[in-house]
C-alpha cells in the first residue's frame, strides 16, 4: 500500500527560519495518538461522509451515518482516548489534562449525553481498585498521579508510597501507571435516515524545540523528525529540503541563531472500521496556526489550498489507512 501511496509534502512557506538539532530533550513532549468513533459492529450502518479537521490545538470531526436497514438500531458509540502517563512538561499546574477533559460531542446539532470510563493501567493490567485500596483518591489516580512533582517524586504519606512501591506502581517515588479513558454514549439510528455526529477535542501533540547558529549550519540531519525519536513517518523528503533551504537563506540574511518548533500530531484512522463499506465522501482539512508554517504528512492525492492556512484533501469511497502522522513546523 505504501508503494502505491503518493507521497504528499506540504511546504507552504512565506518566511522560514531554521534547521535544528535534536537536542534539549527536557524541552520535548512525545505525542500520543487518538482516533475516531468506534461503533459496535453493524452491517447496516453506512458512513456517508467524514470531515476531519486537524490542527495542533484542536481536532474536529463530522460524520454522517445512515441506517440502511428497515429497523431502528440502538448502539453504544465510543471514543477511546489515548493512554497517557505522568508528564510534568504537559501542564504548568502539575495536573495532567487528558483529552476527555476537552471532548465535546453533538448529535444532529444537540449535545450528546457523554459518559466516561476511566482505568489506571500498569503494564496493561487494570490496577484502579488496587490504587484506591492503597489510599489514593480519584484525582490522584487519574490526574495528579499522586501529586508527582518532577524529580521531587510523590508528595504522599510514606505508608501510601510504600504500598505503591510494593505493587510496582512507582519507581523511585515516581508513578508508573498510565490512564486510559473512553467517552461513550448510547445512539439511536432510525431506519433510512442520516444522523450527523460531531466531536472535537484537544490532541496530545508532541513537541520538540531546537536551535541553530552559525557554528552548526542547517542540514537535513539537524531537522527534528519525531517527538518519539522515531524514523520519518511523515514523508519529509521534500519538506526537509524546503526547511533546510529556507534556513540557509535566513542565515545568509544575517540571522546568527534561531529556533524551530516541531509539533507532531497522530490520528488513528483505522480504529473501529465497523460501519458498512467504505467512507462515501472523505474530507481532510489540515489547519496551520500561521501561514508560514510547514506541514508534512503521508497521504494520497494533491491538496487544495483554502485560504492561507488550510490544506484540503478529498477522497471518494475512501478505505482509511491505519493512521495519520502530521509534522507541524513553526519558526
Amino acid at each position: 500500500m505504501e508503494q502505491d501511496m503518493r507521497r504528499t509534502i506540504l511546504a507552504v512557506v512565506a518566511a522560514l527560519a531554521v534547521a535544528v538539532p535534536l537536542a534539549q530533550a527536557n524541552d520535548s513532549t512525545a505525542r500520543v495518538g487518538a482516533g475516531g468513533l468506534v461503533l459496535q459492529k453493524s452491517g447496516d450502518i453506512r458512513m456517508v461522509s467524514e470531515h476531519l479537521s486537524i490542527s495542533v490545538k484542536r481536532i474536529e470531526v463530522e460524520y454522517r451515518f445512515r441506517n440502511e436497514s428497515s429497523h431502528t438500531i440502538e448502539t453504544v458509540v465510543a471514543f477511546p482516548m489515548p493512554e497517557f502517563h505522568w508528564d510534568p512538561e504537559q501542564d504548568a499546574t502539575w495536573r495532567n489534562i487528558g483529552p476527555v477533559e476537552s471532548f465535546l460531542a453533538h448529535v444532529d446539532g444537540k449535545p450528546a449525553v457523554v459518559r466516561a470510563e476511566r482505568k489506571a493501567l500498569l503494564d496493561g493490567r487494570d490496577i484502579t481498585a488496587l490504587l484506591r485500596q492503597a489510599g489514593l483518591g480519584e484525582d490522584q489516580i487519574f490526574r495528579t498521579f499522586g501529586a508527582a512533582l518532577g524529580t521531587e517524586g510523590m508528595t504522599l504519606p510514606e505508608p501510601i508510597v510504600a504500598r505503591l512501591h510494593a505493587m510496582g506502581a512507582s519507581y523511585e517515588r515516581m508513578p508508573r501507571w498510565r490512564v486510559a479513558e473512553t467517552a461513550y454514549w448510547n445512539q439511536v439510528f432510525p431506519p433510512g435516515k442520516e444522523v450527523v455526529v460531531t466531536h472535537s477535542y484537544r490532541p496530545f501533540a508532541g513537541r520538540i524545540i531546537g536551535t541553530y547558529d552559525n557554528s552548526r549550519p542547517p542540514s537535513a540531519e539537524s531537522v527534528p523528525v519525531s517527538s518519539k525519536g522515531e524514523l520519518d513517518r511523515a514523508c519529509l523528503d521534500e519538506g526537509m529540503k524546503t526547511v533546510v533551504n529556507k534556513a540557509r537563506q535566513k542565515a545568509k540574511e544575517g540571522a546568527e541563531s534561531g529556533y524551530i518548533y516541531l509539533n507532531d500530531v497522530e490520528y488513528i484512522l483505522g480504529t473501529g472500521r465497523n460501519w458498512k463499506g467504505s467512507i462515501g465522501d472523505f474530507t481532510l482539512d489540515i489547519i496551520k496556526e500561521n501561514p508560514q508554517d510547514v506541514v508534512s504528512l503521508c497521504f494520497p492525492g494533491k491538496p487544495e489550498r483554502i485560504g492561507d492556512r488550510t490544506l484540503r484533501f478529498k477522497m471518494r469511497d475512501y478505505v482509511p489507512q491505519e493512521r495519520l502522522l502530521l509534522n507541524f513546523y513553526s519558526f
